[in-house]
């Protein structure tokens, strides 16, 4: 068994794509506010986006942040994390 399989895998709600959770930002809600979680281990639900901004508007256009999260949710505070 290879190393790789090992990996946790979790799924980009942008492309919809798994890749290894390594390679993913988890991001938290926090109140109403969307917030990065850089080190993955604030508490409660998390949604998982590659770092490119196609990812992030194709979550954005498709409310996906809202159906993660089964709310309404901001999303200003974490936009210029995902912009060049």
């Amino acid at each position: 068994m290879s190393a790789e399989s090992n990996l946790p895998l979790r799924t980009c709600v942008g492309c919809r794509k798994r890749s290894a959770k390594k390679g993913l930002v988890r991001l938290v809600l926090i109140g109403s506010q969307l917030k990065v979680d850089k080190e993955a281990k604030q508490d409660g639900r998390g949604a998982y986006v590659h770092q490119t901004q196609e990812c992030f508007e194709a979550a954005m256009n498709y409310s996906a942040f809202d159906r993660s999260f089964r709310k309404k949710v901001d999303v200003s505070d974490v936009q210029s994390f995902f912009r060049p």
